[in-house]
């Protein structure tokens, strides 16, 4: 593995990326991301506990459970906000185009920039 910590996908720590998927879903808004990265954080957390191996211990498993339940109530509350049921992801496309074509900028930008300079480093080898 070049990169990341391994995480064993079974018995509570399943849960936990369950929870964790459930949330990524939930998070539409651009305001999501500071969730997103806390539960990314749980994650890894627990990744760096068990370096890939299942909790064995009923402290491991409880440090799992905490994680997992502050998730899910996080998740819960994204879910609870009014409004957010409405979302039509149409809506939401078309009004991140339209940011993007006022600033002129994005993802795919900065993305195709980082491999021109890359090919233009490995020519100059």
């Amino acid at each position: 593995m070049a990169r990341g910590l391994p995480l064993r996908v079974a018995g509570p720590v399943e849960r936990l990326v369950r929870s964790y998927d459930e949330l990524i879903a939930a998070a539409a808004l651009p305001d999501d991301q500071p969730a997103v990265a806390a539960a990314h954080s749980a994650l890894t957390e627990i990744a760096s506990l068990l370096t890939g191996r299942a909790p064995v211990s009923a402290a491991e498993r409880e440090y799992v459970e905490q994680r997992t339940e502050a998730i899910e109530q996080l998740t819960s509350a994204l879910r609870g906000r009014p409004g957010t049921d409405a979302l039509d992801p149409a809506v939401v496309l078309r009004a991140r185009k339209e940011l993007e074509a006022v600033a002129g900028y994005n993802s795919l930008n900065w993305l195709g920039e980082l491999t021109a300079e890359l090919r233009t480093r490995r020519a100059g080898d």
